[in-house]
């Protein structure tokens, strides 16, 4: 009984950090308030980053972002399998990162997760899809609308569902990203 009841204590926990997160946290329209209970349910910040408005988060304690990430609005970042961005990222609008999925030949359904790694000065275009188990070098790109799955070449573009690499970036140093705006 008591482990079905802990179980039960922590789908409830969870579901509730959900609710807060998705519901309202995501709308508040500043991100000092947004960032301070992004923190304190453990989802790990380094400095200059910033999650916009309306940005659906799952499982932050198993998300680092590292320093200067820009999550633009309406994205979801799903931290179930864990999820490492480091520095200097930015992610489009609607953009989403997957971490959790279920294995296809399962009669039962069955649910599975793999950690997400997004290296430096990666650039997620509007509506991209990185999926389960990814890994994108630094410096690659991810075309608008595109969905991907695997391992990148480092400065790869890659485009297309499932995406494929059309060109490498010819990215002569690593970048800084500065956003300071005051509301989103």
């Amino acid at each position: 009984m008591g482990k079905k009841f802990n179980n039960f204590k922590g789908r409830i926990k969870g579901d509730l950090v959900y609710f807060a997160l998705n519901s309202v946290v995501c709308y508040i329209p500043f991100w000092f308030i947004r960032r301070f209970f992004y923190q304190i349910f453990g989802l790990k910040l380094l400095k200059g980053s910033r999650i916009s408005v309306k940005t659906v988060v799952v499982s932050p304690k198993k998300i680092i972002l590292g320093k200067r990430v820009i999550i633009n609005e309406n994205c979801i970042l799903d931290g179930r399998g864990g999820l490492i961005i480091g520095n200097d990222v930015s992610i489009s609008m609607g953009s989403k990162i997957i971490t959790a999925s279920h294995k296809s030949s399962s009669s039962s359904f069955e649910y599975k997760s793999s950690e997400t790694v997004i290296e430096n000065n990666v650039w997620l275009g509007v509506d991209a899809i990185i999926l389960d188990n990814s890994y994108l070098r630094e410096g690659v790109i991810i075309s608008a609308g595109s969905v991907f799955k695997g391992e990148s070449e480092r400065l790869g573009i890659y485009s297309g569902n499932l995406a494929k690499k059309v060109a490498i970036r010819k990215l002569k140093k690593n970048y800084e990203i500065e956003y300071h705006p005051f509301l989103r």
